[in-house]
């Protein structure tokens, strides 16, 4: 084996766990689309999109873009460009960490006609993000900079007003879904804001 093809294959294996991780997500963005457009298999017309589907399908949609974004780069950056400096297994523990979020946005996305049962995968979801983004900012011997900090803050902010709207879900009223949309949304925007040079790197 020639060292270029013994330097490739690290590089190769991310490309294949990302390339699953995104099947996985395109699989709950799909899903979510399906959920909301046609939820009894037949797709609605425009005008008849219920206000509330459409809230949830907002809220799940600010929330998978900055997710698979920050997620992708991370492995790209660390791995590709870092590979000699990384733990022999790390990469498995992010690749499953990230599947299993895969699988809980497949989960948020079925459960888009429920707002409850969407808020405590929404929860779910952001607790295990919580404890990988501890576990990326302590082990990483590259420079990643202040948004796994940020991750982790507005994480814990927006775990604190799911805990709130869990127990207003019941209620049904149209307000929870409003201001689900629109923390989800404010976090979103912090996040691309606090972060930008982490998700757009200025070319050097």
């Amino acid at each position: 084996m020639t060292n270029n093809e013994s330097t490739d294959q690290p590089q190769d294996a991310i490309k294949l766990l990302l390339y699953l991780y995104s099947v996985v997500m395109a699989l709950a963005l799909t899903t979510a689309v399906s959920t909301t457009v046609a939820p009894e298999g037949k797709a609605l017309n425009p005008l008849e999109l219920p206000i509330r589907s459409l809230a949830i399908f907002g809220t799940f949609f600010v929330t998978i873009v900055p997710f698979y974004h920050g997620a992708s780069l991370h492995m790209l950056r660390t791995y590709q460009n870092n590979p000699k400096t990384r733990k022999k297994g790390e990469a498995l523990v992010d690749f499953f960490a990230l599947a299993l979020e895969g699988i809980i946005f497949y989960a948020m996305a079925k459960s888009a006609t429920s707002l409850e049962t969407f808020i405590s995968w929404f929860g779910v979801l952001l607790i295990l993000d919580t404890g990988w983004v501890g576990f990326t900012y302590f082990k990483s011997q590259t420079e990643v900079g202040q948004a796994p900090k940020w991750w982790a803050v507005l994480n814990c902010g927006m775990i604190l007003i799911l805990a709130l709207l869990w127990g207003l879900a019941k209620t049904g009223e149209s307000q929870v879904y409003a201001i689900l949309f629109a923390a989800s949304v404010i976090r979103t925007f912090i996040d691309y804001w606090k972060c930008y040079h982490y998700y757009f790197p200025k070319e050097k």
